[in-house]
Protein backbone atom coordinates (compact mmCIF):
# COMPACT_ATOMS: atom_id res chain seq x y z
CA UNK A 1 0.00 0.00 0.00
CA UNK A 2 2.89 2.53 1.20
CA UNK A 3 4.32 1.97 -2.57
CA UNK A 4 1.12 2.88 -4.62
CA UNK A 5 0.80 6.31 -2.10
CA UNK A 6 4.45 6.49 -3.12
CA UNK A 7 3.58 6.58 -6.70
CA UNK A 8 0.40 8.93 -6.44
CA UNK A 9 2.68 11.30 -4.38
CA UNK A 10 4.99 11.62 -7.04
CA UNK A 11 2.33 11.74 -10.21
CA UNK A 12 0.50 14.90 -8.02
CA UNK A 13 4.33 16.16 -8.18
CA UNK A 14 4.72 15.54 -11.73
CA UNK A 15 1.35 17.22 -12.37
CA UNK A 16 2.34 19.79 -10.23
CA UNK A 17 5.50 20.51 -12.33
CA UNK A 18 3.63 20.11 -15.68
CA UNK A 19 1.42 23.12 -14.39
CA UNK A 20 3.92 25.45 -12.73
CA UNK A 21 5.57 25.26 -16.42
CA UNK A 22 2.59 25.45 -18.16
CA UNK A 23 2.10 28.61 -16.60
CA UNK A 24 5.88 29.80 -16.59
CA UNK A 25 5.76 29.12 -20.42
CA UNK A 26 2.51 31.78 -20.69
CA UNK A 27 4.23 34.44 -18.65
CA UNK A 28 7.27 33.93 -21.12
CA UNK A 29 5.11 34.49 -24.45
CA UNK A 30 3.51 37.56 -22.93
CA UNK A 31 7.24 38.65 -22.23
CA UNK A 32 7.98 37.35 -26.19
CA UNK A 33 10.67 35.34 -24.51
CA UNK A 34 10.16 32.45 -26.99
CA UNK A 35 13.24 30.58 -26.24
CA UNK A 36 12.12 30.24 -22.55
CA UNK A 37 8.43 29.44 -23.61
CA UNK A 38 9.33 26.75 -26.02
CA UNK A 39 11.42 25.15 -23.08
CA UNK A 40 8.82 25.04 -20.36
CA UNK A 41 5.83 23.87 -22.73
CA UNK A 42 8.77 21.35 -23.87
CA UNK A 43 9.32 20.58 -19.88
CA UNK A 44 5.42 20.58 -18.64
CA UNK A 45 4.51 18.14 -21.84
CA UNK A 46 6.95 15.57 -21.00
CA UNK A 47 6.02 15.68 -17.00
CA UNK A 48 2.27 15.24 -18.17
CA UNK A 49 3.65 12.21 -20.94
CA UNK A 50 5.52 10.73 -17.87
CA UNK A 51 2.14 10.42 -15.45
CA UNK A 52 0.06 9.48 -18.46
CA UNK A 53 2.02 6.33 -19.23
CA UNK A 54 2.56 5.49 -15.33
CA UNK A 55 -0.68 4.86 -14.61
CA UNK A 56 -1.39 3.66 -18.08
CA UNK A 57 0.78 0.81 -16.82
CA UNK A 58 -0.49 0.84 -13.52
CA UNK A 59 -3.57 -1.07 -13.12
CA UNK A 60 -3.64 -1.50 -9.52
CA UNK A 61 -2.91 1.96 -8.89
CA UNK A 62 -6.65 2.75 -11.66
CA UNK A 63 -8.66 -0.16 -9.36
CA UNK A 64 -8.10 1.66 -5.76
CA UNK A 65 -7.49 5.11 -6.84
CA UNK A 66 -9.78 5.63 -9.82
CA UNK A 67 -11.58 8.50 -8.42
CA UNK A 68 -8.50 10.65 -8.11
CA UNK A 69 -6.90 9.27 -11.09
CA UNK A 70 -10.29 10.62 -13.07
CA UNK A 71 -10.12 13.54 -11.16
CA UNK A 72 -6.21 14.92 -11.98
CA UNK A 73 -6.85 13.23 -15.95
CA UNK A 74 -10.61 15.72 -16.44
CA UNK A 75 -7.63 18.23 -15.16
CA UNK A 76 -4.94 17.23 -17.38
CA UNK A 77 -7.20 16.96 -20.57
CA UNK A 78 -8.10 20.77 -19.49
CA UNK A 79 -4.73 21.36 -19.39
CA UNK A 80 -3.58 19.89 -22.37
CA UNK A 81 -6.32 19.16 -24.96
CA UNK A 82 -3.33 17.88 -27.27
CA UNK A 83 -3.15 14.35 -25.37
CA UNK A 84 -6.99 13.97 -25.64
CA UNK A 85 -6.94 10.92 -27.20
CA UNK A 86 -4.00 8.86 -24.30
CA UNK A 87 -6.31 10.93 -21.40
CA UNK A 88 -9.49 9.67 -22.52
CA UNK A 89 -8.37 6.27 -22.86
CA UNK A 90 -6.92 6.06 -19.07
CA UNK A 91 -9.82 8.05 -18.03
CA UNK A 92 -12.36 5.43 -19.44
CA UNK A 93 -9.78 2.62 -17.94
CA UNK A 94 -10.13 4.41 -14.64
CA UNK A 95 -13.60 4.29 -14.69
CA UNK A 96 -14.35 0.62 -15.56
CA UNK A 97 -11.98 -0.66 -12.87
CA UNK A 98 -14.29 1.38 -10.42
CA UNK A 99 -17.60 0.19 -12.33
CA UNK A 100 -18.90 3.26 -13.62
CA UNK A 101 -19.12 1.90 -17.09
CA UNK A 102 -21.87 4.59 -18.53
CA UNK A 103 -19.20 7.42 -17.45
CA UNK A 104 -16.42 4.99 -19.20
CA UNK A 105 -19.10 4.74 -22.48
CA UNK A 106 -18.62 8.85 -22.74
CA UNK A 107 -14.69 8.62 -23.13
CA UNK A 108 -14.74 5.36 -25.20
CA UNK A 109 -17.08 6.91 -27.57
CA UNK A 110 -15.40 10.14 -27.74
CA UNK A 111 -12.51 7.83 -28.81
CA UNK A 112 -14.35 5.87 -31.08
CA UNK A 113 -15.68 9.40 -32.75
CA UNK A 114 -11.65 10.17 -33.17
CA UNK A 115 -10.70 7.06 -34.28
CA UNK A 116 -13.88 4.87 -35.33
CA UNK A 117 -12.27 1.17 -35.86
CA UNK A 118 -9.81 1.18 -32.93
CA UNK A 119 -10.59 -2.49 -32.06
CA UNK A 120 -9.01 -2.17 -28.51
CA UNK A 121 -11.69 0.30 -27.97
CA UNK A 122 -14.33 -1.20 -29.38
CA UNK A 123 -13.37 -4.29 -27.35
CA UNK A 124 -13.46 -2.09 -24.32
CA UNK A 125 -16.67 -0.61 -24.98
CA UNK A 126 -18.45 -3.90 -25.53
CA UNK A 127 -17.29 -5.15 -22.04
CA UNK A 128 -19.09 -2.04 -20.57
CA UNK A 129 -21.87 -2.60 -22.47
CA UNK A 130 -22.79 -6.20 -20.98
CA UNK A 131 -21.75 -4.80 -17.93
CA UNK A 132 -24.65 -2.40 -18.21
CA UNK A 133 -26.65 -5.53 -19.53
CA UNK A 134 -26.83 -3.38 -22.94
CA UNK A 135 -26.20 -6.60 -24.90
CA UNK A 136 -27.31 -5.94 -28.60
CA UNK A 137 -25.02 -2.62 -28.27
CA UNK A 138 -22.33 -4.51 -27.12
CA UNK A 139 -22.84 -7.03 -29.94
CA UNK A 140 -22.36 -4.45 -32.68
CA UNK A 141 -19.08 -3.32 -31.42
CA UNK A 142 -18.24 -7.03 -30.95
CA UNK A 143 -19.21 -7.51 -34.73
CA UNK A 144 -17.14 -4.43 -35.74
CA UNK A 145 -14.30 -6.41 -34.38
Amino acid sequence: MSTLISHNTISALYCKCAEECHKRAEEYLKLCRHDEALTDFYIAFRFLNIFLDAFLNNKVALRLHGEVIIDILTELLKMNPNDEKKILNIRALAYTKISKYVEALVNLNRLLEINTNNEKILSIRAQAYIAIRKNDKALVDLTRL
